[in-house]
């Protein structure tokens, strides 16, 4: 005979034991996040135009003299993806206790700062723009091709993305290399929730989700460097 009472009561126990142990996948606004890709556009193209406007008005001179225009940027093939950029500042503060006695105290601030990255697969260009966390303002605008660049590197350890900045020659580049100074790095997270926030409850990181973005800009900033690097000998 059967026992399907008890053979329920097993597969019960086991579903039980699993749900236990299981981690329970996080909920994601998919509204908030659609509404802050359309941001990503909108400020995008609106940086894009004024930057266009500014290098419009200005040419290079090369070593012969002759007058070279700047290339503007057309938009609308770039991919958009959000990234930081983080800085670790380290002050010591003087407290006085109630005895009069005076220590020494370390505070240790992590500085955020929000970009949003296009980039192009045909033209082979990284443009950065500085923006806020909820996506409601803009400011610093950087185009990074393999022109105007030295080296670019991606530690997958840490995960950062670093570009270095080409200097006037070949020792140049290599103290460039070397220093800490002169480089634009950055961080890409493939998920960003709401959880870190600042001493006021506001948003520090963009509030995103973006793992498959972020594998293509992986495969992206491979060929980027391969690119430079092939060129260069």
């Amino acid at each position: 005979m059967v026992q399907l009472g008890a053979d329920l009561e097993k597969k019960g126990l086991i579903k039980s034991i699993k749900s236990f142990f299981q981690v329970k996948e996080k909920e994601w606004d998919t509204v908030r996040i659609r509404y802050n890709k359309e941001r990503m556009k909108q400020i995008f193209f609106e940086a894009i135009y004024q930057y266009n406007l500014m290098v419009s008005e200005r040419e290079t001179v090369d070593k012969n003299g002759v007058h070279i225009a700047e290339r503007l940027i057309v938009p609308n093939e770039y991919r958009l993806i959000t990234g930081y950029h983080s800085t670790n500042i380290n002050d010591k503060i003087q407290t006085i206790n109630e005895n009069g006695g005076v220590f020494e105290e370390n505070i240790n601030t992590t500085v955020y700062v929000n970009l949003l990255i296009g980039y192009d697969w045909q033209t082979m260009t990284i443009v950065i723009v500085q923006v806020n966390a909820d996506l409601t303002n803009y400011s610093n605008v950087y185009v990074f091709s393999k022109e105007n660049i030295f080296k670019a590197k991606y530690s997958w350890f840490s995960d950062v993305f670093q570009i270095y900045d080409k200097r006037n020659n070949f020792l140049e580049n290599i103290a460039t290399y070397l220093s800490s100074k002169n480089r634009t790095t950055f961080v890409i997270n493939g998920e960003s929730d709401d959880s870190l926030t600042d001493r006021e409850g506001k948003l520090i990181l963009v509030y995103m989700r973006q793992n498959e973005d972020k594998a293509d800009f992986v495969k992206f900033f491979k060929e980027f460097s391969k690119n430079r690097l092939s060129r260069e000998k």
